[in-house]
């Protein structure tokens, strides 16, 4: 098996054209897209089934997001 340089980058589906248009641009850089809403636990899933990758992800997932519930003192 040949090593490759070739890297995975996860992008959101809604990720703007400008910046997709970028990054394939690029012979060295394969994109995998994902669902913005995607859970933790489905990302982390999805990352580990594309070992060794970067991920972009403009925002966190909805589990990791604070609460939008004012706190009570």
């Amino acid at each position: 098996m040949m090593a490759t340089n070739k890297k995975k980058i996860f992008v959101t589906q809604t990720l703007s054209q400008g910046a997709r248009a970028l990054l394939t641009q690029r012979d060295d850089i394969e994109l995998v897209e994902f669902p913005n809403l995607i859970s933790a636990k489905d990302f982390e899933a999805l990352l580990k089934s594309h070992a060794p990758s970067m991920a972009w992800r403009s925002a966190p997932p909805p589990s990791a997001r604070p609460s939008s519930k004012p706190q009570e003192t």
